[in-house]
């Protein structure tokens, strides 16, 4: 299971972590990030990178901020 360690949580690693894994040779199929606001920048990476959420990637957040029940798709 591929790790990828953020030292901080905010949208930016998250979006990070995201190419990191999305841009591999053999993507991922979901992401589970430990907040939402990494999960957020998940989210991004994916629009970016015209990946469909959830139909190729899955992606999962904790701490249900307020801003992931408003994202699209909403975490």
């Amino acid at each position: 299971m591929p790790i990828f360690e953020c030292a901080r949580s905010n949208a930016d690693l998250g979006e990070q972590a995201a190419r990191h894994f999305l841009e591999a040779p053999d993507p991922v199929t979901a992401i589970l990030a430990m907040s939402d606001r990494l999960a957020l920048g998940v989210l991004a990476a994916a629009r970016e990178l015209r990946v469909d959420v959830p139909q190729q990637l899955s992606v999962v957040g904790f701490d249900d901020i307020a801003a992931a029940a408003h994202s699209r798709p909403s975490l």
